[in-house]
């Protein structure tokens, strides 16, 4: 590969290429370089900060002392800092690049906020895990979140008094975007994310007297669903697909949209939302080193910090 192309490359995919491994690349044809992205970033590394000082602490204690609570959430608040620091370092220091770049992409995409240090931690862990694997299990393993429990009410969604905040974002924000389903499917999909909760260490817990075992009809299917049941019906649409590698397409390649290698994209990741699979695609395809892609993209603020630094 020319290092131009490297280069453009090593930026989409990570943060920035140093000169040395630039000219070391210089020598490779890019299925090697690809496959070499890949590889690295094959394993798994969780993001953990220390919180010895409150893995004492249980949901008895911080529901019954007033005091405990409060020093729950001062620590917590300090730890959640801690943790930002130690993921900048984590993304400037990473033996995994692609990896991260994925986890700070679908931290874009599903979007969440909490103040538990506990639950952002695993919250985190769980986009790092997911990153490159099956889209399917990605959005199953988010909607049974604490965080996200937390974060679009679905605590409070319970079979005698419905709460559609989840189930709206789930298809707005999530996997189809807006215009692509009924009101009716939003109520009735609540109606299967009925029940879902976490206990104070953040592990899901499906609260069988608060669910909903009747049926729902969903996008013309009906049945005795559940959330993991109303997912795979979303992704046996294709819109689904286009959704996705619209928001890929806008972050590693170009935010003005080629709708035909959206098509192209979605065609692709819609046979069995292999995120892997849709990446190599991506990286491998000549248009992607187009002229007009290069330079294209404004960085962020942290992507322009963790360029800097490497």
């Amino acid at each position: 590969m020319n290092q131009r192309d490297l280069q453009h490359l090593y930026w989409r995919a990570g943060f920035g290429i140093g000169p040395k491994q630039l000219l070391a690349m210089s020598n490779y044809n890019k299925k090697d370089v690809v496959d070499s992205i890949f590889k690295e970033s094959s394993r798994i590394t969780n993001l953990k900060v220390d919180t010895s000082e409150i893995d004492h602490f249980t949901t008895q204690l911080v529901l019954k002392d007033k005091q405990k609570r409060q020093e729950f959430r001062e620590i917590s608040n300090k730890k959640l800092k801690d943790y930002n620091a130690l993921w900048v370092d984590r993304l400037i220091h990473t033996s995994e690049p692609f990896r991260e770049r994925m986890t700070l992409f679908w931290a874009n995409h599903f979007v969440c906020n909490d103040k538990n240090i506990f639950h952002v931690q695993q919250y985190n862990n769980t986009l790092r895990t997911h990153a490159l694997g099956d889209f399917g299990d990605f959005v199953k393993a988010i909607s049974k979140e604490a965080a996200m429990l937390k974060y679009l009410n679905n605590k409070q969604n319970r079979k005698q008094k419905p709460n559609e905040n989840f189930a709206r974002e789930l298809m707005e924000l999530f996997t189809l975007g807006e215009g692509h389903y009924m009101e009716k499917d939003i109520k009735e999909s609540a109606r299967a994310f009925t029940g879902y909760n976490n206990t104070f260490e953040g592990e899901f817990i499906l609260r069988k007297l608060q669910h909903d075992y009747d049926f729902k009809t969903f996008f013309g299917h009906t049945g005795r669903y559940d959330g993991d049941d109303i997912i795979d019906i979303i992704l046996q649409q294709k819109q689904c697909a286009r959704f996705i590698c619209r928001k890929i397409y806008s972050y590693f390649v170009n935010e003005t949209i080629d709708e035909n290698r959206v098509e192209e994209l979605a065609t692709i990741f819609h046979q069995d939302y292999n995120i892997e699979k849709l990446m190599r695609h991506l990286f491998m395809s000549n248009w992607f080193y187009d002229e007009q892609h290069i330079g294209a993209k404004i960085k962020s603020p942290i992507e322009l910090l963790i360029g800097i630094c490497k």
